[in-house]
């Protein structure tokens, strides 16, 4: 029984119902990746290369050789579970990506990174569903106001703001302040009538009402 073909295993090979164009080019990646010529960028402790292709041994073989036995002479290949996909989704909205986190490390003085795999997924999730860049800096900008110099002010963060609530962020009305020579008012606090103002009247009350009553 033949146990390779192209140095894979003919077993997984069934088993993952590969045709002779996906093998081609499985070898061709991993000889090309063996050659140590491959481009690649190290994020967060991981490789990725051509700046789309997330890869972890993609196409590892480990050769076992039986030795000692005539009839097991020949050279047996596995494809190992740790395999993994070329991942092209995760950069698709690069650029939308790398506008929005510029804004937020703007906003709040920080220094986040556009590549965090976090990151990328929330903004991908929400323009999916619709939103654009500018919705994303009305969020930003609405919780900046909101929450900065508050003890809220920890949830400044891509994970809170482009998380599950980024609709009802997007929706919240910011309250108006009005600026006075204290600062602002915050329309939140009840406010002083004006008749709080006025000023009380000076006479006696009890020299008035003997007047009225004609005691004097």
């Amino acid at each position: 029984m033949q146990y390779s073909f192209l140095g894979f295993s003919v077993k997984k090979i069934m088993e993952f119902g590969l045709g002779i164009k996906d093998l081609a080019v499985l070898r061709y990646f991993d000889d090309f990746r063996e050659s140590g010529r491959m481009n690649y960028e190290i994020i967060e402790g991981e490789k990725y290369n051509d700046d789309e292709v997330s890869y972890k041994n993609y196409v590892r073989l480990s050769t076992e050789k039986d030795k000692g036995s005539a009839s097991k002479c020949s050279s047996k290949t596995n494809i190992l579970k740790d395999s993994s996909t070329i991942d092209t989704n995760l950069y698709k909205y690069i650029k939308e990506a790398s506008e929005i986190i510029s804004y937020l490390n703007l906003s709040l003085g920080t220094k986040y990174k556009e590549k965090n795999k976090g990151t990328l997924t929330s903004i991908n999730k929400r323009i999916n569903e619709g939103y654009n860049v500018d919705y994303f800096k009305s969020v930003i900008s609405k919780k900046v106001k909101k929450w900065k110099c508050t003890k809220f002010e920890q949830y400044l963060n891509q994970q809170t703001l482009f998380g599950d609530k980024f609709e009802v962020y997007l929706n919240q009305n910011i309250i108006k302040e009005e600026k006075s020579n204290k600062g602002y008012v915050d329309y939140r606090e009840p406010r002083k009538l004006r008749f709080n103002n006025f000023k009380g009247r000076d006479y006696d009350y009890d020299d008035l009402e003997k007047k009225l009553l004609w005691w004097e």
